[in-house]
């Protein structure tokens, strides 16, 4: 289980600025790097001199074959949605100790977070596997709507319990696209990001695109 202390410690960590005993905070380095026209490396951007969280899913093979580059914290997806999970317990017996009623009651049954994320995440799935099998069938031409890999489902569910957990943890976060929203195609784990936002885990203004000419 992951511990308060871990997450407490990644709230109060100060990025180094690279200007002798001088730091920044996230957003601070966040302007600044894109300000220096950060490069982007690996499909992710990549700023000199700031550290980074590795979040990899349980599976052996995603463990072993992930970037460390830069690293100074590892974490794995069921701590995240054990740490949701908490959080989330913990506002559901506040509810229900202030709502001594049928709803209250009821808000202790309904899913966790962390399910209410898979579950919206599995809707998606089936509904864009849905769209693209439509438009194979009603075009004699080949369709470039595509049906999400199976394999899309656990890694945009480490992409939206990441940023939804850090969020939680934090009070806001910036995600940063290196790409226009309308060109991101929708069954790829990058399209997967409305799922946060219609579920209110994350804000529409914490998104930036950070994309070329």
């Amino acid at each position: 289980a992951i511990s308060l202390g871990i997450f407490k410690c990644l709230m109060e960590y100060q990025f180094e600025s690279g200007n002798g005993d001088d730091t920044i905070t996230r957003k601070k380095a966040v302007e600044q790097t894109i300000a220096n026209e950060a490069p982007v490396r690996n499909n992710y951007l990549f700023f000199p001199g700031i550290k980074r969280v590795l979040i990899t899913l349980d599976d052996p093979k995603h463990i072993a074959y992930a970037d460390r580059e830069g690293i100074f914290m590892e974490l794995r997806l069921s701590q995240l949605m054990e740490y949701l999970s908490q959080e989330d317990e913990k506002v559901r017996d506040q509810y229900a100790s202030e709502s001594k009623n049928e709803v209250g009651a009821h808000v202790k049954t309904t899913p966790s977070l962390p399910e209410t994320i898979e579950e919206s995440i599995d809707h998606r799935m089936e509904t864009l596997t849905m769209e693209a099998h439509r438009h194979s069938t009603s075009s004699n031409r080949q369709s470039t709507v595509k049906a999400p890999r199976l394999s899309t489902k656990q890694y945009a569910t480490l992409q939206e319990v990441t940023k939804s957990a850090f969020r939680k943890l934090c009070g806001e976060i910036t995600v940063i696209h290196t790409i226009e929203r309308v060109r991101i195609p929708p069954w790829s784990v990058t399209g997967f990001y409305p799922v946060g936002l219609d579920l209110g885990l994350i804000k529409e203004d914490e998104y930036i695109c950070y994309c070329g000419d």
